[in-house]
């Protein structure tokens, strides 16, 4: 399976991945505006830079155990997306892997994480609550900006949170570990 290979598939509705794959490559399914579920089998560890970019119908994604990375842009504008649990394994989330999920309310983040890029969350404005990974290094620009959460308790390993990570959120109580 190459890159773009279903590019545009404005009708294509539901994909199941073959087994056997490492990866699924860079813009695979990007801009498939009809597509509701991906299956994707064991075996895979990394989903590439924007996969399922611009799948704004995509509600139903099951990620592998095997998963170990999630590319940049990867669910960025999938406006339907509800949930989605991250599978323990993972260790790096791209920068702006769920920008403007707007229908996203539960994001389940394995302690495995430890990088999550800039942009991640923003514009998620149906997330009110996430917890952050325990082994997560640093907080990235904007990562929750235009979310609305309510609390957040920093991570102990949290070495720094830049700008703007959490403007424009509902944000009412925050948790900072004794250093």
């Amino acid at each position: 399976l190459g890159q773009y290979a279903f590019k545009d598939c404005s009708t294509l509705k539901s994909v199941r991945y073959p087994s056997g794959m490492e990866y699924i490559p860079y813009e695979a399914f990007t801009d498939c505006t009809s597509l509701e579920t991906v299956i994707i089998p064991e075996g895979l560890t990394e989903i590439r830079s924007e996969v399922f970019n611009g799948c704004k119908m995509l509600k139903n994604i099951n990620l592998p155990d095997t998963l170990q990375k999630i590319g940049s842009n990867v669910f960025y504008g999938c406006e339907s997306l509800v949930e989605i649990e991250i599978p323990d394994g993972v260790t790096s989330v791209g920068d702006a892997a769920f920008k403007n999920c707007s229908s996203l309310e539960s994001v389940i983040l394995p302690d495995s994480i430890t990088n999550i890029g800039s942009y991640a969350f923003v514009g998620c404005s149906s997330l009110q609550t996430i917890e952050l990974p325990k082994k997560l290094n640093g907080i990235s620009n904007h990562m929750f900006s235009g979310c609305n959460i309510t609390e957040i308790e920093i991570p102990v390993f949290c070495k720094n949170i830049d700008c703007a990570a959490f403007s424009a959120t509902k944000l009412k109580s925050v948790v900072v570990p004794a250093s």
